[in-house]
C-alpha cells in the first residue's frame, strides 16, 4: 500500500530521529509506552492540530508543524487510527503522510524477537542456540556463514519444519528444534528472508528470534571488537 511503511523503514526512521506522531490517547501511552521521540497527537485532535498555525502547533506539541510535502508518519496500537489520521491530513494536502499498519504492539513484538551480534555470539559459545541460515548454498559457498549455523534455504523452510526428527537430521545434519526451544534464530544476507522464515515457523507453533542485519554485518561487528 502506498500509505504504509514497513517495520524496517520505521526502525530506520527512529534511528534517524525522524518525527513520528502517535495518535493513541495519553492514557494508553502512559500504560504501555511509545516509540522514542514520537509526538502524541490523539486521533480526535489530528484535524484541529494540522489546521492550526505553525506557532500554535509548536506551542502545543513541541515540534514544528510539518510542511505539506514533508514525510509524516503516524502510528497507533493496531493501525486503524493511524490510517484515519493519514486520510484526515491528506484532505488538507499533507501529501506525504504515511502510517505503520502493525501499530505499536506489532513493532514491540518484532523488536523483542531481534538479537544482536554479541548476544548471538554468546549463545553460540555456550551452545544454547539453534541457528539457521536461510540463504542459498551458492551464497554461503561464495562468502561464508556463521560457524555453528545450519543451512536451510528459505524456499525449504516450511517443508523442513514439518519433517520428523529422523528426516530432518538426514537432510540437514542437525536436530530439528522443539517447539519449546527458546533460542531458535534465523539470519540471511540482509534480514528480509530470515524475517519471512520466522513468520513461516510461527505458523507451526515455534517461537523464533531474528538476527536482522545479515551475515556480512555480523562479521563486521565481530571484527570491530
Amino acid at each position: 500500500m502506498d500509505n504504509e511503511i514497513t517495520f524496517e523503514e520505521l526502525k530506520s526512521m527512529i534511528a534517524a530521529k525522524a518525527v513520528l506522531f502517535d495518535v493513541r490517547t495519553p492514557q494508553e501511552i502512559k500504560e504501555s509506552g511509545g516509540l522514542d521521540d514520537s509526538v502524541n497527537v490523539p486521533i480526535d485532535e489530528v484535524r484541529t492540530a494540522f489546521q492550526s498555525s505553525p506557532s500554535d502547533f509548536k506551542l502545543k506539541y513541541g515540534v514544528p508543524l510539518p510542511g505539506k510535502d514533508t514525510l509524516i508518519v503516524f502510528y497507533c496500537l493496531s493501525g486503524k487510527r493511524s490510517l484515519r489520521a493519514v486520510n484526515v491530513v491528506k484532505e488538507m494536502r499533507f501529501n506525504n503522510a504515511r502510517y505503520y499498519p502493525g501499530g505499536f504492539s506489532k513493532y514491540t513484538e518484532l523488536v523483542s524477537e531481534e538479537i544482536n551480534a554479541q548476544e548471538l555470539q554468546r549463545l553460540l559459545g555456550i551452545d544454547e542456540v539453534k541457528l539457521f541460515d536461510v540463504r542459498t548454498p551458492k551464497e554461503i559457498q561464495e562468502i561464508g556463514k556463521i560457524e555453528g549455523s545450519t543451512n536451510i534455504p528459505i524456499d525449504q523452510i516450511k517443508e523442513a519444519f514439518q519433517l520428523d526428527e529422523k528426516e530432518f537430521g538426514e537432510k540437514y545434519g542437525a536436530t530439528i528444534p522443539k517447539k519449546t526451544d527458546k533460542n531458535i534464530v534465523f539470519y540471511c544476507g540482509s534480514g528480509k528472508r530470515s524475517r519471512r522464515a520466522i513468520d513461516y515457523v510461527k505458523e507451526f507453533g515455534y517461537s523464533a528470534r531474528h538476527y536482522p542485519y545479515g551475515y556480512r554485518k555480523y562479521v563486521e561487528e565481530l571484527n570491530a571488537k
